[in-house]
């Protein structure tokens, strides 16, 4: 090896250390306020979901005109009778799905994820092409000796040497990439279903809880939930309790009218036709059209 070989990696070795050396990013801190913040934030989300669990259950009690015990089994009634019982199985779990929903992020939420996303996706385009750039400049001075014969029984192999730099930085970036293009698809594709014409956009968890809980309302009664309110005055078996979810929730501030009426509108006479019970017909058969 000659004088200028060895003075060039001398130096690299040297400007590579301190590249490290000025990159170095301390471990994260945790302060104790924010530790207490996020238990705090932890512990009410608990208990609205608890609370909001009960108001469902009570909902069903009052719709169907029997004690309903949360966790219990979901009465069917039609005509004023409980014609059946649903619930011990996923398949019929009927309150998940509406505390699912109050989870949802907001557009608004979906929007800076989408942005503060591809900021990240413009950095690490950046730095790959200045790594390009760097494995051009300094190519000449980097050992890629791998092969087996080339060192010691035992000795690690440098693979960022081996591959060069933009080769190994390439496969590392990959899948970060590969993932942040794949949530970001998702994004566009849950934004693209979000309503873009005038007003005020709609609160999308409201919205989504509204429609599971009128859902319900459905196949507890086999009616069509009506969202009536007048002066501050809840109406009917639907209004109140959909104001008791939201206030579970903590959500006292936001008007049940928008999602309300929104829910009760997609309750289609063919749901309705899909919540009744399938009648027993004699020698154990089953017949699935409704009553």
């Amino acid at each position: 090896m000659d004088d200028d070989t060895s003075n060039r990696r001398s130096a690299l070795a040297d400007a590579l250390s301190r590249t490290e050396r000025d990159m170095y990013v301390p471990p994260a801190l945790y302060r104790r306020e924010d530790v207490e913040a996020l238990s705090s934030r932890l512990t009410a989300d608990f208990y609205a979901q608890k609370a909001a669990r009960d108001v469902i259950y009570a909902a069903v009690s009052r719709w169907a005109g029997v004690m309903v015990e949360p966790g219990g089994q979901i009465p069917i009634v039609r005509d004023g009778q409980v014609v059946e019982w649903r619930g011990g199985l996923p398949i019929f779990d009927h309150v998940t799905p509406i505390l699912t929903a109050a989870r949802l992020a907001p557009v608004s939420r979906l929007k800076a994820e989408r942005a503060q996303l591809r900021k990240l996706l413009d950095a690490l385009q950046t730095a790959r092409q200045c790594m390009e750039e760097l494995e051009l400049e300094f190519s000449p001075a980097l050992d890629r000796t791998w092969q087996s014969g080339g060192r010691g029984r035992g000795e690690p192999v440098d693979i960022v040497h081996a591959l060069g730099i933009e080769q190994a930085l390439a496969i590392s970036l990959h899948g970060a990439m590969r993932n942040i293009r794949i949530r970001l698809k998702d994004l566009e594709e849950e934004l693209a279903l979000q309503p873009s014409g005038r007003g005020r956009p709609k609160i999308r968890p409201a919205h989504e809880v509204a429609r599971a809980f009128a859902e319900l309302y459905a196949r507890v009664t086999g009616r069509r939930p009506t969202c009536s309110v007048s002066d501050g005055m809840f109406s009917g078996d639907f209004a109140p309790m959909l104001r008791d979810l939201f206030d579970a929730f903590g959500w006292t501030s936001t008007d049940i009218r928008g999602p309300g009426s929104a829910a009760v509108e997609a309750i289609t006479d063919e749901y309705l036709r899909s919540c009744e019970p399938l009648k027993i017909i004699p020698f154990g058969g089953l017949l699935g059209s409704p009553r």
